[in-house]
């Protein structure tokens, strides 16, 4: 009896270590990705099984916060990117962000050498972005690190956004065209 519980003990430590290196491996991509450290191919391959990845490693959808952002917040422990801590991360229609409360968005942008986006100049929020790595597979895409500031208002404290939008040379030209267009 004493040998069938220490066996049966093992398998269950064997089964949560696994577990563990599972949602460790995960977690160290995934933190790859936000950091721009990824191929544009390899984020999109993993948008395709995301939803399903993102829960096997205790990833929980939080939903929307606007019509842009879906978010979601690991349920047992914090990531570490960019050097620090969080427990939450947002998709937008382009990249995949690390979400931080509270932070200076401006120590980031000079830290990371990001300006304000023209488009934005006259707004009293920072969105800036760089490109960082150019992948040339199919089509040439673009890595940029991002910048946005999420202002705080009655329900949400303010937030900074950073992490890597992963976009096609076409999708990059159009939306520099449109930001372009409407400052004019």
């Amino acid at each position: 009896m004493n040998m069938f519980f220490k066996i049966c003990a093992s398998a269950g430590l064997i089964g949560i270590s696994s577990n563990t290196f599972a949602d460790n491996k995960f977690n160290n991509d995934l933190v790859q990705m936000i950091e721009c450290k990824k191929s544009n191919q390899t984020y999109h391959d993993f948008l395709l099984h995301s939803e399903e990845l993102l829960k096997e490693n205790n990833w929980k959808k939080k939903g929307f916060k606007n019509l842009m952002t879906l978010s979601y917040i690991h349920k047992k422990k914090s990531i570490i990117v960019f050097g620090m801590e969080t427990k939450e991360i947002a998709f937008t229609n382009t990249g995949i962000f690390a979400v931080f409360q509270n932070k200076d968005v401006h120590a980031l942008a000079n830290k990371y050498q990001i300006s304000q986006h023209p488009f934005f100049k006259n707004k009293p929020f920072f969105s800036g972005e760089k490109i960082v790595k150019t992948d040339i597979t199919y089509e040439k895409s673009f890595r940029k690190l991002s910048l946005m500031e999420m202002l705080e208002d009655a329900d949400h404290p303010q937030e900074v956004y950073l992490g890597c939008q992963y976009i096609s040379e076409f999708e990059h030209n159009r939306l520099e065209k449109e930001a372009k267009a409407w400052n004019e």
